[in-house]
C-alpha cells in the first residue's frame, strides 16, 4: 500500500507532457516484456532498462527526443530483427540538435524508400558493416555518379535540395571516393512481374507474401501451366506466414516440413496442406540480401525438400514472426514473438540462408545488361526434365 501510494504521489507531481511520455514508455516496455519471443530478453537486464531509462523518457522535451534519445536506443540493444518503433508523425528535428543514427538491422536493409530508390537508379542493401551496391541502372543518376554493382559504401549525407529533388553522398569504403548523387523520386516497379523468357522458362517475381500475391502466382500457374519455373524472391521481404504455407503447398508434397516456430507459449511445426493445384516441374528460386522473413522460410523449405535449386546470394537473416501494436500517442511498436528453425534444424535469424549457387551482379554484368543469377538459373533449368502442373480432386 505504501509503495502504491508513493507511486501515485510521484505521478501527481508530473507535468502533463511527462505523464504522456511515460504512458508511451510504459506501453513499449510492458508490450516487449509480454511478447518478445526470448524469455531471457536477448540477455538484457530488462528490469534495469526500465529503471534507468524511464526517468529519461519523462524528461524528454520533444517527441523527437523521446523517440530518438530514448525509445530507439533501447530497441537498438536487441540483436534481432523485426523489432522497431515508429512515431505517429514525421519527426521534426529541433535546430542545433543531433541524434545517434538508429542501428541498421536485418530485414530493413534498403537505404531509401522505393520511390527514391527508383529515382536513384540503384539498390543499396545493408550488409554489415556497410551498404553493398546490388544493382545499378545503366545511365541512371547513380551510374552517372560512378556507382557500380559490388561496391561497399557508407552514408556521408542525405538531404533534400528542392521540393522534388534529393542528394545522397556516399563514400566507397576501399578507395574513400566520394560520390554525390542527385535524383527526383519516381514510381517504383510493380510488386509483381510475370513473363516468359526466351528459352520458354516462366519467370514470376513477387515482393510480399500476401493473399493477392499468392493468388496471382496460383493464377499464373493454373492459366498457363509452365514446363519449368523461376521464382524471384530477391526483393521479397516476407509477409503472412499462412501465405508462405499456401505457396509451399502448391510446390511441395502434402505434409512437407516447413520448419519449427517457437513462441513463449510453445512450439509449432509447420506442414504443407492439400492444394487444388500443384506444380511439380523443375523449379529454381532466386534469393539475395533483401530476401527476408517469409521469403527465407519459403526458400529454406524448398531447399530442404530438394524441390528447388537456389541461385543468388545469402539472405538477410531476418526470420522472426512479429506483431505490431499501437502506442498511446498512436505510434507503432513491432515486436518479434516467434523464432524460426528451418527443416534442416538451422536457425536462420542473424545468419541468413545460403544459396546452392552463389552468384551476384558485377560492374561488367551491368554494362552488358545481364542478370547473372537469372541466367544461371535458366541455364540449369534447361538441363532438367520433369512433370508440370497437376490437378488434385
Amino acid at each position: 500500500m505504501a509503495l502504491a501510494a508513493g507511486s501515485l504521489a510521484q505521478a501527481s507531481c508530473l507535468s502533463a507532457p511527462e505523464r504522456d511520455n511515460l504512458a508511451v514508455f510504459d506501453a513499449m516496455w510492458e508490450t516487449i516484456d509480454e511478447w518478445y519471443f526470448d524469455p531471457a530478453m536477448n540477455g538484457l537486464d530488462w528490469a534495469a532498462i526500465r529503471r534507468d531509462w524511464r526517468p529519461r523518457a519523462a524528461k524528454a522535451e520533444t517527441q523527437a527526443a523521446l523517440y530518438l534519445d530514448v525509445l530507439v536506443p533501447i530497441l537498438d540493444q536487441f540483436d534481432s530483427s523485426h523489432i522497431d518503433i515508429r512515431p505517429p508523425d514525421v519527426i521534426t528535428l529541433p535546430s542545433g540538435r543531433s541524434f545517434k543514427m538508429p542501428r541498421q538491422k536485418p530485414g530493413s536493409s534498403n537505404l531509401l524508400p522505393s520511390a527514391d530508390e527508383a529515382g536513384l537508379g540503384a539498390k543499396l542493401t545493408w550488409i554489415a558493416p556497410g551498404f553493398v551496391v546490388e544493382d545499378v541502372e545503366l545511365s541512371g543518376p547513380a551510374y552517372d555518379a560512378g556507382l557500380r554493382p559490388g561496391q561497399s559504401v557508407k552514408l556521408s549525407s542525405l538531404r533534400r535540395i528542392a521540393p522534388d529533388s534529393k542528394e545522397l553522398k556516399l563514400v566507397e569504403t576501399q578507395s574513400n571516393q566520394v560520390m554525390t548523387i542527385r535524383w527526383t523520386p519516381k514510381a517504383p516497379p510493380p510488386g509483381t512481374e510475370g513473363r516468359t523468357l526466351e528459352d520458354g522458362t516462366d519467370y514470376l517475381r513477387f515482393n510480399v507474401f500476401d493473399q493477392s500475391s499468392i493468388d496471382w502466382v496460383m493464377t499464373n500457374i493454373q492459366q498457363a501451366p509452365p514446363s519449368r519455373l523461376i521464382l524471384d524472391l530477391r526483393d521479397n521481404t516476407g509477409g503472412v506466414i499462412a501465405e508462405v504455407g499456401r505457396l509451399l503447398s502448391i510446390l511441395l508434397p502434402v505434409g512437407s516440413d516447413i520448419g519449427v516456430f517457437k513462441t513463449r507459449q510453445g512450439v509449432h511445426r509447420g506442414k504443407t496442406l492439400p492444394s487444388p493445384t500443384t506444380f511439380a516441374g523443375p523449379l529454381a528460386v532466386l534469393i539475395g540480401p533483401r530476401t527476408a522473413s517469409g521469403g527465407e522460410i519459403g526458400a529454406a523449405a524448398l531447399q530442404h525438400g530438394q524441390r528447388a535449386r537456389l541461385f543468388g546470394a545469402r539472405t538477410a537473416g531476418a526470420v522472426l514472426g512479429s506483431r505490431t501494436f499501437s502506442l498511446p500517442d498512436s505510434g507503432k511498436l513491432t515486436v518479434p514473438f516467434s523464432d524460426y528453425v528451418s527443416p534442416q534444424g538451422l536457425r536462420i535469424e542473424g545468419i541468413g540462408l545460403s544459396p546452392d549457387v552463389e552468384i551476384a551482379r558485377t560492374a561488367e554484368s551491368a554494362l552488358k545488361r545481364v542478370d547473372p543469377a537469372l541466367l544461371a538459373a535458366s541455364q540449369w533449368l534447361d538441363q532438367q526434365k520433369g512433370p508440370g502442373v497437376s490437378a488434385r480432386a
